[in-house]
């Protein structure tokens, strides 16, 4: 016999509104959207897969593990980053 879904199991969850993170996690999946958006935007305009500080090409294998990626491997300032900033702005 199952007990009836109380208050407490009934908002927990990844998705919960009155999870503390909730505002948090829809901050990156507008992030998320807004680059897939902007990545897009290239696609439409001949730029995708150019480097956005050398205008270089963009590694295929970086394109790869980041479909959404901005700067080639040297460009980039390292490991998990992709270029000066999400929002452009230099680190």
């Amino acid at each position: 016999m199952n007990a009836p879904i109380g208050p407490a199991r009934a908002t927990v969850g990844p998705m919960a509104p009155a999870d503390s993170n909730y505002p948090a996690l829809l901050g990156g999946l507008r992030q998320d959207l807004d680059e897939v958006e902007a990545a897009m935007t290239r696609l439409e305009e001949g730029t995708y897969g150019r480097c956005q500080g050398c205008g270089g090409p963009i590694e295929g294998g970086r394109l790869s593990g980041d479909p959404v990626g901005r700067y080639c491997s040297t460009c980039a300032p390292g490991p998990g980053l992709d270029g000066p900033s999400r929002d452009g702005a230099p680190t």
